[in-house]
């Protein structure tokens, strides 16, 4: 099976990798449970891996679990700030002050 053939079978990858020559796609698919206002778990995850040989077509096909490793967080949505370890009070008053003349 072609990498085109497994796009239509499959849809579009969540994610691919290129190592060393050989393509592969993954397929990733996760149960998370939260309750009230707590940090959401995950509960369950299932990966399907599809490696390609150089020429283009299907090697071997993987499945991978929870349980196969670590949960790795690639898309945390949270805005890493350069200020995250300063109070409130130096981060509402981080503005106020004399202002530095610009050398003309």
């Amino acid at each position: 099976m072609s990498q085109d053939a497994v796009r239509s079978a499959l849809g579009t990858p969540d994610t691919t990798s290129n190592v060393s020559g050989n393509n592969a796609y993954y397929y990733i698919s996760s149960t998370t449970k939260q309750t009230a206002f707590f940090k959401p778990d995950e509960v369950d995850r299932k990966v399907v891996a599809v490696y390609f040989n150089p020429v283009g077509s299907v090697e071997r096909v993987a499945n991978y679990g929870l349980k196969d490793g670590q949960v790795v967080d690639y898309n945390s949505r949270e805005t890493l700030a350069h200020m995250r370890d300063k109070s409130f009070i130096s981060k509402f008053f981080r503005g106020v002050g004399p202002k530095q003349k610009i050398a003309e």
